[in-house]
């Protein structure tokens, strides 16, 4: 059953139910209240009728044809005959209602009311008309049995079931439109849940008014926040394999440019060489191994492997891995400063961040420009800086707090540098992940200052 036919039959319920229980507390208070009112207006009747003969019957000044008429008015339910005897028992007055006529509080009821009185129960009470001591007559007085026969009772009950019936009627007719209009708002409330709930199966997203129902109000909530978390975590995922491919591409980069070297005749086949192709390899094999993590969105990257290595040996790989690439251009490349401690942190991406920084500086330099890396260490606070700088186009300074941002790219002198903006984020994700820090100083065609400071010795 559908939730419209269940609210409209929830409401025809409810308005039925309410009518009739009132109904049934009317008819109580009828029965409680008219009795007391019946009773008490017989017994003030009764007095007057008997006030009324005595002084009649003691004065003889009246017709017995005036007396009727005057007790005529006495015929007030629950009264429905006035018998007036004298001492012998002979009957002086009959007077009750002509025609079928009866009258309850000055109205008076023809036709079918008539019938049924005729057919109730009825009493006689006696009475006897007393002057001092004296005992002039006697007076009978015919009644209806009991309230519930009486002709005002049936006359309220018969108008509060007509009532009732009527009020029944409007009831209905207003819980039926009452019911169509709560529940085709709640039918479209729930239609258009469900439609945000396929579009977000669908990885859709629409605008929809917001609902007054509580209940829906939250469910929608629920499915919006589901819906940002799907979202949050197809980007996470896209920009892990994002990475994956960028931190790809750099050791395949070197170990293309090499080969090309060899095969020039620029680049000697020797130990030197084969070493910087075969820390490449090794780059790519950490990459792999580590995939799986970077897959898995529900991770926040992959696990630090922590290593002590010599921060000087590695920084002299990259450079030298890195060199054929920048003899194209012509750009001198110099380390200044060493440490003479050995490091302890991930070495993948520590050297990976280094890698990024100086390929930058390589895509953004001028041909016969300079590059110049130098490394400080601060043995109080036990942390290692390097400086890379660059003598080449620059940074605007509109664009220098987004060049961090994931696949943000930066347009330099009029003309897109080829790169997918994911190097300097990946370098500060990097830093992040091994407690360490990465800022950029720059000024446009006077080159840029990239700075990374890392704890010597990081402790998991």
């Amino acid at each position: 059953m559908s939730i419209r036919k269940i609210m409209l039959l929830v409401l025809v319920s409810v308005a039925i139910i309410s009518i009739s229980i009132n109904a049934l507390v009317l008819s109580a208070l009828t029965d409680r209240y008219f009795k007391t009112y019946l009773s008490e207006s017989y017994d003030q009747h009764i007095e007057q009728i008997k006030e009324y003969t005595k002084n009649a019957m003691y004065a003889s000044s009246k017709s017995y044809q005036q007396m009727s008429l005057e007790l005529e008015t006495h015929l007030v339910d629950p009264i429905v005959r006035i018998k007036l005897y004298d001492l012998n028992g002979a009957l002086l007055l009959d007077v009750k209602e002509s025609a079928g006529n009866m009258s309850t509080n000055g109205t008076r009821y023809r036709g079918m009311m008539g019938s049924m009185m005729d057919n109730d129960t009825e009493e006689v009470d006696q009475y006897k008309i007393i002057d001092g001591d004296t005992l002039l007559g006697y007076l009978n007085i015919t009644r209806n049995s009991s309230a519930e026969n009486s002709i005002v009772a049936k006359l309220f009950k018969g108008s509060l079931i007509m009532n009732s019936i009527f009020s029944v009627g409007i009831a209905l007719v207003f819980a039926v439109l009452l019911g169509i209009v709560l529940s085709r708002k709640m039918s479209l409330a729930l239609k258009d849940t469900a439609e945000f709930a396929n579009d977000l199966q669908v990885g859709e997203t629409r605008t929809y008014k917001r609902s007054g129902i509580v209940e829906i109000k939250q469910i929608r909530d629920s499915l919006f926040e589901l819906g940002m978390r799907l979202r949050l975590k197809q980007k996470s995922r896209k920009t892990l394999l994002d990475q994956m491919i960028h931190q790809s591409r750099t050791p395949l980069t070197i170990m293309k440019t090499h080969l090309e070297g060899i095969e020039d005749g620029v680049v000697e086949v020797n130990t030197d060489t084969l070493s910087i192709l075969q820390n490449q390899i090794d780059t790519l094999t950490s990459i792999i191994s580590n995939m799986s993590g970077m897959i898995d969105a529900e991770h926040e990257t992959d696990e630090l492997d922590i290593v002590s290595f010599d921060l000087n040996v590695m920084i002299d790989q990259i450079v030298r891995g890195l060199s054929a690439s920048f003899q194209k251009k012509n750009i001198e490349i110099n380390i200044k400063g060493r440490i003479s401690t050995m490091t302890e942190t991930d070495q993948f991406k520590l050297s990976q961040t280094i890698y990024n920084i100086l390929t930058n500086a390589y895509k953004y330099s001028y041909e016969n420009g300079r590059v110049l890396i130098e490394i400080s260490f601060d043995q109080v606070l036990d942390r290692v800086t390097i400086e890379v700088k660059d003598d080449g186009m620059g940074i605007d300074e509109r664009i220098r707090e987004r060049i961090f941002d994931a696949y943000f790219r930066g347009n330099h002198d009029g003309t897109n540098s080829a790169g997918d903006g994911l190097g300097l984020y990946v370098a500060r994700e990097n830093m992040r992940r091994i407690g360490g820090e990465i800022s950029c100083g720059s000024k446009p065609n006077k080159g840029s200052t990239f700075i990374i400071t890392f704890p010597n010795k990081i402790s998991v």
